[in-house]
């Protein structure tokens, strides 16, 4: 096993630190196990890195006094108990959404204390709207996603290497040496690897061990769904989920088809039809409003993200029929099992989706007319029509910017394509390589 060490995030850790000092309150969301805690420890060491003595940084990992701090008070006189008594300091709440009322203390601590103050959590409920920085806007998110395919590739040790020219003429992209099997892969074998084993960054402490690695993802999925679907919905005296089993199976049913629009009912006959539920008591369907709730739970833990469609030609969100987007992956490997059946083009999909949300896109689905637009992204005052196809080639390329083609738009149309020649067509269409755009470029 590799010695425990602590892997760098620049992107989210450079995120933190712009917003150092702001007098915002700093709020870390992200599924569990995608490193919010080892964020909060790389932000420690910056700020010690530049001064900040021991006693202004104070760090408190709720998990483990859930069930001694029972009421606001214990957790106002644990705060009182660490924080210095004078002078500027930091403060650090990781789960502190788990306890009972958190939002009061953190209010408080806000407005009385000199204290610059980043608080994580793995369900939505720590975007709670009894916060006042929430309700006021003065807060900053930072969205934590499991590993970049370059962020793979450096934590599992893969090195460029060089390669004869002869060589490079027939490879698009660079090819990696693994330090742990010593194998030369092409880029395209390593993001095989990477939706195989997933990004996971505790599957860097396992290495690239099938058997090892379906244990630790074992581990996280069900710490998820202990710690922030079951946990989550006892303490809010909701008490909607209460069957791993459906929970299970529902996950099933979209990760079957990722991406595609969905509605509660068919989900509901999709578990009887396959048998899904042939495992548990249930005979029959459960119901729609059921079948929400457990979707809705998943998304709040953040398993899946759930996306509007957006009708262009009414320029409406509709209400129904979302899509909706897999975190990772390689749940659906452990889960249930790696299948040669698997689209290749749903994974990458589902892929691009969460590479426009790591580079702070808002994004939806397009509806214009009949015809579906796979995404429309937005960040600031630009606005990208996306469609992700496998090849693109000089018989098929019409063909494949047909939907994009027919947009009346004037904003920037772009095809991600697993093969492709990147180019801009005369229609204005940009044609990127998805390996490219994985790989950080910029579009």
């Amino acid at each position: 096993m590799q010695s425990l060490e602590l892997k760098k995030r620049d992107l989210y850790l450079n995120r933190l630190i712009d917003q150092q000092d702001n007098g915002k309150l700093k709020i870390i969301t992200g599924l569990r196990g995608v490193g919010k805690s080892s964020l909060l420890f790389l932000m420690e060491k910056h700020l010690r890195a530049r001064g900040k003595s021991v006693d202004q940084i104070v760090y408190i990992n709720f998990q483990p006094l859930q069930r001694i701090l029972k009421t606001p008070e214990k957790l106002k006189e644990k705060l009182s108990e660490l924080a210095p008594k004078e002078g500027h300091y930091y403060m650090f709440l990781d789960e502190i959404q788990i306890m009972n009322g958190w939002q009061d203390v953190v209010n408080e601590w806000m407005k009385t204390q000199d204290v610059d103050m980043y608080i994580c959590g793995s369900n939505r409920s720590i975007l709670s709207e009894e916060l006042d920085a929430i309700k006021e806007d003065n807060y900053a998110q930072i969205v934590m996603l499991p590993l970049s395919l370059p962020e793979f590739i450096e934590f599992n040790g893969f090195m460029k290497v060089e390669v004869t020219q002869s060589l490079l003429d027939k490879q698009q992209h660079p090819m990696y040496r693994s330090s742990i099997n010593d194998r030369i892969y092409t880029l395209e074998e390593v993001y095989d690897l990477y939706i195989k084993y997933g990004g996971l960054p505790i599957l860097f402490y396992v290495g690239l061990e099938m058997d090892r690695a379906r244990i630790a993802v074992d581990g996280a999925y069900c710490s998820i769904v202990y710690h922030d679907i079951l946990e989550v919905q006892k303490s809010s005296g909701q008490r909607l989920i209460t069957d791993p089993i459906l929970l299970r199976e529902i996950i099933a049913v979209l990760t079957e088809d990722i991406g595609q629009v969905v509605s509660y009912t068919s989900v509901g006959k999709q578990l009887i039809r396959e048998g899904f539920l042939n495992a548990g008591k249930r005979k029959s369907a459960p119901a729609p409003r059921t079948i929400e709730a457990y979707i809705l739970a998943l998304c709040d833990a953040f398993f899946f993200y759930q996306v509007p469609r957006y009708d262009m030609k009414n320029e409406t969100f509709l209400q129904t029929l979302d899509k909706y987007f897999l975190i990772d992956v390689c749940f659906r490997n452990y889960l249930f099992g790696m299948s040669n059946d698997v689209n290749r083009q749903t994974v990458l999909i589902n892929k691009i989706y969460f590479e426009f949300i790591r580079r702070q896109y808002d994004v939806c689905v397009g509806k214009n007319g009949m015809q579906n637009i796979h995404f429309i992204a937005k960040k600031n005052n630009e606005t990208l029509y996306v469609m992700v196809e496998d090849e693109i080639n000089e018989r098929n390329i019409q063909k494949k910017t047909a939907v994009l083609r027919r947009l009346d738009r004037d904003d920037r149309k772009v095809i991600i394509a697993w093969k492709c020649k990147p180019q801009m067509t005369k229609s204005g269409i940009q044609i990127v390589n998805a390996m490219d755009f994985l790989m950080e470029q910029a579009l």
